[in-house]
């Protein structure tokens, strides 16, 4: 391989916001670093890359969704278990593999950084001969789960007569105030990496004319959750606490109600700094990104990986799970007026902001891949 300070680096993962945005912090350090960078997904991805180069290869996610459940006779694939083993693995490969190798290869990548549920980039990687690592977007999975993963992934590499081809690092921004005892041990090859809430050009642009005077929540469902009336069933319990509400649907999906912003989609960059707690459905990216501001959280979990993160988050003391919407007026009472959340989320980001930075993390992942650094 040349010898060359300036890298082309790929980063690789399925079609949704929330397996690309956690890529984000660490694809700008190494654009800031002079690296060439590019993305390897779905062509309906453009938006959330901020003018990062696109390489469009295999399905957007209803098409791969649409296809788990096909394969599975209608299987959830939203949740763990057969269907999502298929819709990562299997249905994924098997419409994106030979797409994204051809892509890959006119990039001619020195480093494929790919996301966890990603198993076409190793794969392009083992083709290529070229070094992978992994980039954590969840805290670590069932070993029950993911080892089903591993093994399916496995069968489609031999599938193709493809070498093993393991991993030189795993990029990891989870804070330790997430992790459970319960957790493997870190391994050899891990590389800690502060988190950063998503602040990209996707959203309004406008500046927000916040309420003032009395406290600010915000109701979230993330980028996954499409459900309207989980939402409007969330903010009416949390209207009736006395509060000001922005909610991310656009103007006119919910009935109106004083006291509630209807913002569209923004950037948590934007919000989290002015608000005082925060209700979320627990996305990793969404969880993470508030402790990194110290906001106290009111989490529904709906699917995936949500009810495990929303579990660490109370282990953590930084906030309350809901199984009924109804309750979430009084449990974001309880996360605003008890000081222990709020001192919990505060030390939450102490913490986190001593994590090394991306270019910190960046560096490391360099010299483990055997690349100028």
């Amino acid at each position: 391989m040349e010898d060359r300070k300036s890298m082309r680096i790929l980063f690789s993962g399925v079609a949704a916001a929330g397996h690309l945005l956690p890529l984000l912090p660490l694809a700008e350090a190494a654009a800031v670093a002079g690296h060439e960078v590019a993305f390897l997904t779905g062509a309906d991805m453009a938006g959330y890359l901020g003018g990062r180069t696109l390489l469009a290869a295999g399905p957007n996610s209803a098409e791969l969704r649409a296809e788990s459940e096909r394969r599975t006779g209608g299987g959830d694939p939203r949740q763990a278990g057969a269907a999502a083993v298929i819709l990562f693995t299997d249905a994924r490969i098997d419409l994106a593999y030979d797409e994204a190798l051809d892509q890959a290869r006119r990039f001619g990548p020195d480093l494929i950084v790919c996301e966890a549920l990603d198993f076409v980039g190793p794969l392009v990687a083992a083709a290529l001969g070229v070094p992978w690592a992994s980039h954590a977007i969840t805290a670590p999975m069932p070993a029950e789960f993911y080892e089903v993963l591993l093994a399916r992934a496995d069968a489609q590499r031999s599938a193709r007569g493809l070498r093993p081809w393991p991993r030189v690092a795993l990029v990891d921004p989870l804070p330790d105030v997430l992790r459970s005892p319960a957790d493997p041990p870190r391994p050899a090859d891990w590389i800690a990496a502060r988190t950063t809430a998503y602040s990209g050009d996707r959203g309004s642009a406008a500046t927000l004319d916040l309420p003032a005077g009395r406290p600010l929540v915000l109701i979230t469902a993330g980028t996954s959750v499409r459900d309207p009336d989980l939402l409007g069933d969330m903010v009416a319990s949390v209207a009736k606490e006395g509060v000001e509400v922005l909610v991310t649907v656009e103007p006119g999906t919910l009935p109106a109600a004083a006291g509630v912003s209807e913002i569209g989609f923004v950037p948590l960059a934007r919000l989290l700094p002015e608000v005082d707690a925060l209700v979320c459905t627990g996305g990793m990216g969404t969880v993470q990104a508030a402790l990194a501001c110290g906001v106290p959280m009111v989490l529904r979990p709906v699917m995936a990986d949500q009810p495990w993160n929303a579990q660490r988050v109370a282990s953590a003391g930084a906030g309350l799970v809901i199984d009924d919407s109804a309750d979430t007026g009084p449990a974001v009472r309880t996360v605003l007026t008890e000081p222990g959340y709020r001192a919990a989320t505060e030390a939450a980001a102490a913490a986190i902001s001593s994590m090394p930075a991306p270019a910190a993390a960046l560096s490391e992942l360099l010299v483990k891949a055997g690349l100028p650094s």
